[in-house]
């Protein structure tokens, strides 16, 4: 009714790289040959960027602000992460790479 409109801009993968908004502020994305998103602009022009390794797992995510977080595996599951603050998670798994213990940034600890 009211006529707005949002328009989307694909890549040949069929991923979205650009949204244009109502007010025609334009959002950007940005993949690998993954199809995994590494970097978001706003339409503020602040960006987020996503880091994988080798195998495709996220090893780092840098927010619009610079802060860091990093992800770090053991055998292909996520064992602990390191946030903007220094702070940590950690993940314990049995050999059937099932959880079993999470440890959370203030040290409180949850088994299964």
């Amino acid at each position: 009714p009211l006529g707005n409109k949002t328009e989307y801009a694909y890549n040949p993968m069929g991923l979205p790289i650009g949204i244009t908004d109502a007010s025609g502020k334009t959002k950007q994305l940005k993949y690998n040959a993954n199809g995994q998103l590494t970097r978001y602009v706003d339409c503020s022009g602040n960006a987020s960027q996503w880091a994988y390794d080798e195998r495709g797992q996220l090893v780092q995510f840098t927010d619009a602000a610079g802060n860091i977080t990093r992800y770090r595996y053991e055998a292909g599951q996520l064992a602990a992460i390191r946030h903007a603050d220094n702070s940590e998670e950690h993940f314990e798994r049995d050999a059937e790479g099932r959880l079993l213990t999470h440890v959370d940034a203030l040290g409180r600890r949850t088994e299964w």
